[in-house]
């Protein structure tokens, strides 16, 4: 096998998924062991080879391109006996995560191109701005934290004196095992007006269902990167409710739980990202916009086939009603 000719166009070629079994009774024959955290992929002629090491292997599951290999090892190249062998990266899922602070890693969860994921600069799943949105209009959203004006340099800031996180959220887990939510104590009222409104809350038994309007708002990232413009006006983007059980699913996938507590929803390009953790997640419920849920994580931002997760705020009425008829 020679090297690869100038002027060292990038190389592509499809190769099937071997069966786990079928790989190890082939590489046992010459002692060599096939462990868990290893898939093979290849066929005659084509694979891997010298110099590919740490590339990609891209598979299309449900519309979408998804990374679920790393190149890494085997014998020979293209061996009619011997496919190639790849780092599984759903066994290193939540390790690659946990280290996100200190990795650079080249991922194709959300395949348009090759993205280059940098270090983030806080909780590796903290979802951070709106995806695929607009420009909210004036005073359509006045339940935000900040209150007062749709531009956040504007708004008013209010002094929190107390945050009180739910007794369930485990910091050595992260916002993934659930408990993600937290009510603030403000050093006074809020001065309610026509700019600044409450908005509803859930009852406990509160039935949601896929054919309701919902919009989720903040002043996060536009697209994964992409920061907010200047002028930082308040962004909102209508996003559809994704069934628990599907969601559940989708995240089984890459070795995630979507607990009880949670609720999914967003649609390809649409959904909250970076900077909107906290946010509101309001479904418009026989007339009145109804706050189901809070911003919580994700995988992405807007990334096709696995939409957002969300905090399920009627899941914790009952913890909340008791918090605030304890607070003065």
């Amino acid at each position: 096998m020679g090297p690869l000719p100038s002027p060292y166009h990038l190389q592509e070629v499809e190769i099937p998924l071997l069966d786990d079994e079928v790989c190890r009774r082939q590489y046992g024959n010459v002692n060599k062991v096939i462990k868990k955290d290893m898939l093979c992929a290849g066929s005659p002629g084509r694979d891997s080879c010298q110099g590919d090491s740490g590339g990609p292997l891209v598979c299309h599951w449900r519309g979408t391109w998804f990374q679920v290999g790393v190149v890494s090892w085997g014998l020979g190249c293209g061996s009619p006996e011997f496919p190639g062998v790849y780092a599984r990266v759903t066994y290193y899922y939540k390790w690659i995560h946990h280290y996100m602070l200190w990795l650079l890693l080249l991922t194709f969860l959300c395949l348009e191109g090759s993205v280059a994921v940098t270090p983030a600069s806080s909780l590796e799943h903290e979802l951070m701005g709106i995806v695929g949105g607009h420009d909210a209009s004036a005073w359509k959203w006045r339940w935000q934290v900040q209150v007062g004006h749709l531009q956040l340099s504007n708004s008013a800031r209010l002094q929190v004196i107390k945050v009180i996180s739910h007794p369930s959220y485990n910091p050595e887990n992260g916002v993934t095992g659930g408990g993600d939510v937290a009510l603030l104590k403000l050093a006074e009222p809020v001065r309610l007006s026509y700019q600044v409104k409450l908005v509803t809350l859930p009852s406990p038994d509160l039935l949601l269902s896929s054919d309701l309007k919902c919009v989720v708002t903040g002043w996060g990232n536009i697209e994964f990167g992409v920061p907010l413009p200047s002028h930082k006006t308040l962004q909102e983007v209508e996003v559809p409710l994704v069934e628990f059980e599907k969601c559940r699913n989708i995240y089984r996938y890459i070795k995630y739980d979507i607990k009880e507590d949670m609720i999914c929803a967003g649609s390809a390009g649409k959904g909250s990202c970076h900077g909107d953790s906290g946010g509101p997640l309001v479904c418009n419920w026989k007339g009145t916009w109804v706050q189901v849920g809070v911003v919580s994580w994700s995988v992405y931002c807007g990334c096709p086939g696995i939409p957002g997760v969300y905090t399920l705020v009627s899941h914790y009425m009952p913890w909340i009603s008791q918090i605030i008829s304890w607070s003065p």
